[in-house]
């Protein structure tokens, strides 16, 4: 019995030590910025963190580069959904419900519309350099389900639908080398399901 017991609290030591080793990893915080209080949906930042857009569902895009001024960048106010952006910040993406899809090539200083579909689009990714693009989008409103995924291979500059893959596709996400794309979607209603689709070519064909 001595022996167990001292096997016992060798046990407990060990875990008590793994524990007080493990803990700063859990006690992160996280503290909020000097942004304004609104309706955020989506934000991105490069690399090495020090080039950040957020974007307003109902408002502008905002730009920081310290966390401490947000300065509203001269993009439209619109229904933004979600912004993407390059490794090195200089390209920036982002998406509009019900709208189109903008670009920016000078870190959020201008921006335009690219010639992608007219729909509900509800999230964008960007490879690392910026130049592999995909983006999902939603129908509505309900019963109208529906949605697609459009892929970029040159910045935006032209769009594909990927054939045959109706949505609403909720989140896309991209590899850094851009040979990865992933979207995934449900099906609301009786029997909801969803999908994850991945395409490991990141042309959108498969």
């Amino acid at each position: 019995m001595a022996s167990a017991s001292r096997i016992l609290r060798a046990v407990l030591l060990v875990l008590a030590l793994s524990l007080a080793s493990a803990w700063p990893l859990c006690a992160q915080t996280w503290t909020p910025t000097t942004a304004p209080i609104t309706n955020w949906t989506s934000v991105a930042c490069s690399a090495n963190g020090s080039n950040v857009v957020a974007a307003v569902n109902g408002g502008y895009l905002y730009t920081s580069s310290d966390f401490v001024t947000w300065t509203a960048m001269r993009a439209p106010v619109a229904a933004w959904q979600s912004v993407t952006m390059s490794a090195d910040g200089t390209k920036v993406f982002a998406v509009v419900a019900p709208g189109l899809i903008y670009t920016s090539m000078d870190s959020g200083a201008t921006w335009s519309p690219t010639p992608a579909p007219r729909t509900y689009w509800t999230s964008i990714a960007s490879s690392g350099d910026g130049t592999m693009l995909v983006a999902g989008a939603d129908t509505w409103p309900p019963p109208a389900f529906g949605g697609e995924v459009c892929t970029s291979t040159n910045s935006g500059a032209s769009w594909r639908v990927v054939p045959d893959q109706p949505g609403p596709f909720n989140s896309v996400a991209a590899s850094a080398d851009g040979t990865t794309f992933l979207a995934v979607g449900f099906y609301p209603g009786p029997g909801v399901f969803g999908e994850l689709l991945i395409d490991k070519l990141g042309t959108g064909d498969h």
